[in-house]
């Protein structure tokens, strides 16, 4: 009888673990048990697509990476995803269209994510 509770304990905390473990609790925008790629486009009603009056003209890119083998145990980190750092970065001097990717592999495994500025 001792085994059979010992047992049940046993499945049940190793059924509660792999439940948690792969649930895929992580900041993307959809994580998935494979790999999941999106994008979204952040727009303003008032221009229509452009969130200015500024042309496209220039592009510019920044993402962050992360490598989590156990959820908390994140082993690289990117820059940080600023739309003004990015503008600066590149040039950017009126701000016409902001972008934004996220790709994860593995659900917390592996993600990516970028925001992309488009401007003059």
């Amino acid at each position: 009888m001792k085994q059979v509770l010992k047992r049940n304990r046993i499945f049940l905390f190793c059924s509660a673990f792999l439940i948690l473990h792969f649930s895929n609790c992580i900041a993307t925008s959809e994580p998935a048990l494979l790999f999941s790629y999106n994008t979204q486009h952040i727009l303003s009603k008032s221009n229509g697509s452009l969130i200015s009056s500024a042309r496209v003209l220039k592009k510019g890119e920044s993402c962050s990476y992360a490598i989590s083998l156990f959820y908390y145990n994140t082993t690289y980190r990117g820059p940080k995803n600023s739309v003004t750092e990015i503008a600066k970065d590149f040039g950017i001097e009126k701000i016409a269209v902001v972008d934004y990717a996220t790709f994860s592999f593995l659900g917390p495994v592996f993600y990516k994510n970028c925001v992309v500025v488009w401007g003059e």
